[in-house]
């Protein structure tokens, strides 16, 4: 069994692709945030737009460049900063993460406090916020 992407030091099975599966086993928007940095590793276009706000969805031109992108780079680890409100109460929710990534370039660091909400019953990506 591989170790999830995310962090979480489960397993894959019993972690994210659980919310792969099933987008409401995302429980509260840190669960959501970890599940698509995994499908970043994974380089999983559709769920990375599954898990989009439909109000911000890439287009199809978007999302390959996204995915070939996501291939180009070995993702090394994603750091939870801090979460805001998101649980499974909740409607909104603020997760501040760091994800590392080597390139041609070398490292790269993506920095992020990124938006969540509820949508149609199930946490999704609404947008960064800074």
């Amino acid at each position: 069994m591989t170790t999830c992407n995310c962090g979480s030091e489960q397993n894959y099975e019993a972690c994210c692709k659980l919310v792969h599966i099933d987008i409401h086993n995302a429980k509260t928007a840190e669960m959501l945030m970890r599940s698509r940095y995994s499908a970043f590793c994974k380089a999983d276009g559709d769920y990375l737009i599954k898990s989009q706000a439909k109000k911000h969805a890439p287009s199809s031109t978007e999302i390959k460049e996204i995915v070939s992108w996501a291939k180009s780079v070995t993702w090394v680890k994603l750091e939870v900063i801090a979460s805001t409100h998101g649980q499974a109460n909740d409607h909104t929710g603020t997760v501040t993460f760091k994800a590392s990534y080597f390139d041609a370039d070398g490292m790269g660091i993506i920095e992020e406090k990124s938006l969540f909400e509820k949508e149609n019953g199930h946490w999704v990506y609404v947008t960064g916020i800074e």
